[in-house]
């Protein structure tokens, strides 16, 4: 893939502030290697704006999923479930945006970008900025987890968990409840570049039913698609019959990134696969059983782990993660959601598709109406077939600034 930027733009620079890990229930997990700073400004700006003028509202959505699922559950009593209210998801569940890779593949865009501003800035694919009107943040790839997970938070917003390197998908996850100042708890997790084009409580409704449901312990998220698109490319979901009034699918197992005959073999009788989107929520009782194992394992091994490691250098993988709890708690306690629409927008191609989607009005529905329209009138006469305009210069100015992308 080719990526050749086109003339220069100045723009103001970011300010670079540190900020100190904490804890609290919503977190978005950062490595200082991989510009902790700059994500975190973002995360920030999202909590000063979109979450803090929906915040009320989102726990009126939250309390109305919540008391309509437990309905359906047969679960009318607080010490039948664990969420009987918007509290509740605060108190007994912790969300875990995950932001802190590096995003090789997209760091010929990233860097291309931060020479159009010309003002010695550096940015990744989680903070690689699309400017905005004047007066709204620069639209992120990392926002739409960030709204879409919004239910989950207190009112402060999202925390910043901040490591000095990253050690893996899971790392951070693990870290938290290994250095003991929290107990393990249901735990939700979604990727920093995954972008679902879902509101978010149909999501949060998805989420409370595993929660909820006594025989469940694993539920991931995934999406249809053809065969031949998942090869070699994602890891696909290997999924049992569809139930026929929840429409969720029994998990049975994982294949990481399969041949064409593979996938071809793991397919729905629609002829799709169900590819793995990297969100997932796995119970407590889950999570404990893994962390006693891996802190067994560190005592055996003087401080090492393999149990779910990816590889030497990142030794807690979400994927493996996943994999272990399936097989630890089998098809029936574990399930899949299928979602319509949804994007891996680490790489440059997938990143104009996505805004190519934008342009046409998805991925809107977990903003406020004023932040929706800014974004619409910022995508719209900017992003082309494989043109991505990163300035708000007119059109036909002098100095173009975009960014071509060709296959």
């Amino acid at each position: 893939m080719k990526v050749s930027s086109i003339s220069s733009y100045n723009y103001v620079n970011q300010k670079n502030n540190s900020h100190n890990q904490s804890f609290g229930n919503a977190f978005v997990t950062l490595s200082k290697k991989n510009l902790a700073s700059v994500i975190a400004e973002n995360v920030d700006a999202y909590n000063k704006g979109d979450f803090a003028k929906m915040f009320a509202r989102s726990k009126e959505i939250a309390n109305s999923v919540i008391e309509r699922v437990n309905k359906e559950l047969g679960r009318t009593n607080y010490s039948d479930c664990r969420i009987f209210n918007a509290d509740d998801l605060v108190e007994n569940t912790d969300l875990f945006v995950l932001a802190a890779g590096s995003g090789s593949r997209f760091r010929p865009m990233a860097e291309a970008v931060a020479n159009l501003r010309g003002k010695g800035e550096e940015f990744n694919k989680i903070s690689v900025p699309f400017e905005l009107r004047k007066g709204q943040a620069p639209l992120t790839m990392l926002d739409i987890p960030l709204a879409m997970g919004r239910f989950f938070a207190k009112e402060t917003g999202y925390e910043k968990i901040i490591n000095d390197k990253p050690t893996g998908s899971f790392g951070d996850v693990i870290a938290h409840y290994m250095s003991g100042k929290s107990k393990p708890k249901d735990v939700v997790v979604c990727c920093g570049d995954n972008v679902f084009d879902e509101k978010g409580e149909n999501m949060l409704e998805y989420l409370i039913r595993v929660i909820n449901h006594p025989g469940k312990q694993l539920g991931v998220v995934g999406v249809a698609r053809k065969p031949q698109d998942v090869a070699n490319r994602f890891g696909v979901l290997d999924v049992g019959t569809q139930y026929p009034a929840s429409k969720l699918f029994p998990l049975n197992g994982f294949v990481e990134k399969p041949s064409l005959d593979v996938a071809q073999k793991l397919t729905t009788p629609e002829g799709v696969n169900a590819a793995n989107t990297g969100m997932f929520v796995i119970k407590r009782e889950t999570m404990e059983k893994l962390l006693k194992i891996l802190k067994c394992e560190q005592d055996t091994l003087g401080g090492k782990t393999k149990y779910i490691a990816k590889n030497a250098a990142e030794p807690y993988d979400f994927a493996a993660a996943t994999k272990w709890a399936n097989w630890l708690n089998g098809s029936d306690a574990s399930d899949v959601r299928m979602v319509k629409r949804w994007e891996d927008v680490g790489e440059p191609q997938a990143y104009l598709s996505w805004l190519q989607d934008v342009k046409n009005g998805r991925y809107l529905s977990n903003f406020t109406p004023e932040r929706q329209s800014a974004i619409a009138n910022g995508v719209n006469g900017r992003v082309g077939k494989d043109f991505i305009q990163f300035s708000l210069n007119p059109k036909g100015s002098t100095s173009v600034d975009g960014i071509n992308i060709k296959a």
